[in-house]
């Protein structure tokens, strides 16, 4: 079965959710699953800013508010007061200056002629795109076709992508609930068509090259969205978002660079913005959503919301590091000879992936394909993830009508093969009658196997 990235989905959902939640624990290191992105869309949906896969970071509210007062600074409490003329100097500072200090260089003259912006066009989305294309180095091939829609609008846009993947959601729904990461009470399909029309505030269609966003004005807030999904589609004029993988950890990675390179270049928006600007914007952020949207996106299981961030945060990271070792050529190359794994996102110069055949069901397969480090470190925690090496499963549906998986793995080397068996263990021991965990050989690979049956 071939499998596809994803079209650059909806953004701004897990802004809020992630303010919200402040300290609650990040699963940084989670993949989106495979259920909208088996025909067309994997992980592409939410929030933007970097994590990584050993803790949390700040979300994107926490790191984009980062205000200095103006009363302090990088100076220490006991050195000299500043003398009237510094004071003075500081006063006739320009108003929009950034009080942080921007992680970018100022921005530097074109060496190329950016694409003509439409007549007609909001002056926010000609700026925006001007900025787009000024970071990425070269002019959009054609101007984006960007519409301001009604919520009712976007809402019917994205309860339409879902339901195009009602049965990819269904089959994920096996694994996840098999994995015990979540409920079996829980309908994933169901519950995320009622969600994630409540936070989305725009949206990129690599089918329609259409960006939609929602509002009948463009805040800073809806700006900073305009600069993500520009850069979705900057780059899909470019490189092609459209691909096909031969699974979902593999296309993981494909999302990571996607939407991290989206959330690095947003980023740099964000920086030059002052202090004032970034209070705006996070005011307007909070009152995008009304209290029933935030009950809606509570409702979605922590674990799927890590996962649908993922491709954002440790995206970002893993882009950054490419523009600072190689600059926007390294980042064009990357696009040409993407990612191959959740683990070359997260170590960005990982070990070899070792490939394994899927393991037998003993009923009617419902799903098969490698989980990756991502979804390994969220179902047996980051001393297993950290060592993975590959992995492959199957989930099926037994005859008592439980949902089932077998997943093989193994680690980088015999001591992190020990180290998944430990937590595989661990794991299988919570529900011995339904869970087993024990080390085995597959055609002459050492592995471990694991089956889980709940629901």
């Amino acid at each position: 079965m071939d499998y596809k990235p994803p079209k650059p989905f909806p953004e701004g959902v897990l802004l809020v959710f992630w303010l919200i939640l402040g300290a609650v624990m990040v699963l940084a290191g989670l993949v989106w699953f495979s259920g909208l992105s088996k025909s067309d869309e994997i992980g592409d949906v939410a929030s933007e800013t970097p994590s990584t896969l050993s803790g949390s970071t700040l979300t994107p509210n926490e790191r984009d508010s980062t205000i200095v007062p103006e009363d302090e600074g990088s100076e220490q409490d006991d050195q000299p007061s500043s003398s009237e003329d510094d004071e003075d100097s500081i006063e006739d500072e320009p108003e929009n200056e950034p009080d942080n200090e921007p992680n970018d260089e100022p921005d530097s003259p074109l060496n190329f002629d950016p694409a003509e912006c439409p007549d007609q066009t909001p002056t926010e989305i000609c700026e925006a795109a001007l900025f787009v294309q000024s970071r990425r180095g070269r002019a959009f091939k054609r101007f984006p076709e960007v519409s301001i829609v009604t919520p009712a609008e976007l809402n019917d846009f994205i309860v339409d992508s879902l339901e195009s993947e009602q049965e990819d959601l269904e089959d994920d729904d096996v694994a996840f609930t098999a994995l015990g990461l979540i409920d079996p009470s829980v309908d994933l399909y169901q519950t995320l068509s009622e969600s994630f029309g409540a936070g989305v505030l725009g949206v990129f269609d690599t089918e329609t090259e259409e960006l939609l966003v929602k509002g009948d004005t463009l805040n800073l807030f809806q700006q900073r969205v305009v600069v993500h999904e520009l850069v979705h589609a900057f780059d899909h004029q470019w490189f092609d978002l459209d691909r096909d993988f031969d699974n979902d950890d593999t296309a993981y990675g494909f999302s990571a660079l996607v939407e991290g390179n989206a959330s690095r270049v947003e980023e740099a928006w964000v920086q030059r913005l002052n202090s004032a600007q970034r209070a705006e914007m996070i005011r307007q952020e909070l009152a995008s959503l009304s209290p029933g949207d935030l009950q809606k996106i509570l409702a979605i299981p922590a674990v799927i919301l890590g996962l649908v961030q993922a491709p954002y945060t440790s995206g970002e990271t893993y882009v950054s590091r490419l523009a600072s070792d190689g600059g926007e050529d390294a980042v064009d190359d990357a696009f040409a000879s993407p990612p191959i794994s959740s683990e070359e996102i997260e170590h960005f110069d990982p070990d070899p992936v070792v490939e394994l055949g899927f393991p037998s069901a003993p009923d009617g397969v419902v799903d098969q394909g490698r989980l990756g480090e991502l979804i390994v470190t969220a179902w047996l925690g980051p001393e297993a993830g950290v060592g993975w090496g590959g992995d492959s499963y199957t989930a099926w549906i037994d005859s008592s009508g439980s949902n089932c998986i077998n997943v093989d793995l193994v680690g980088d080397d015999g001591n992190h093969s020990n180290e998944i068996l430990d937590a595989a263990r661990a794991w299988a021991a919570i529900s011995p009658i339904d869970r087993s965990a024990n080390d085995t050989t597959v055609d002459g690979v050492e592995l471990v196997r694991v089956t889980g049956c709940a629901g």
